[in-house]
């Protein structure tokens, strides 16, 4: 895998990752947490804990099927963002990796 930044706004900088079957991207929010994020649009938005933490499984307004996912996590004054994203439709289960990723990594981050 290589890894690049991804900041496709500014005030979510971040970076990501390519691999064979799908892209991985871990971003910061600093005036979010995840239970503001509950508020915002989603096509799906569920919380629960990841890694010990409070966190949420989420995909994108209007992006029920198209093979990405994100988890939220509470972290450092903010929230982080770890996405994923299937180059293929069914390529990966982007929730299933997303969360797992989360929980593997989110006990980690500062608190």
């Amino acid at each position: 895998m290589t890894s690049e930044e991804f900041s496709p706004v500014d005030f979510e900088p971040g970076c990501q990752w390519e691999g064979e079957n799908m892209g991985v991207t871990l971003q910061k929010n600093v005036t979010e947490t995840v239970e503001s994020y509950a508020r915002s649009n989603w096509d799906k938005y569920e919380q629960r804990s990841l890694g010990g933490r409070n966190g949420a499984i989420a995909i994108t307004a209007g992006g029920t099927g198209m093979g990405g996912c994100n988890a939220l996590v509470d972290a450092g004054g903010g929230v982080v963002i770890y996405g994923v994203d299937g180059y293929k439709r069914d390529s990966v289960d982007a929730c299933a990796e997303v969360e797992k990723i989360a929980s593997q990594t989110a006990s980690r981050l500062p608190e």
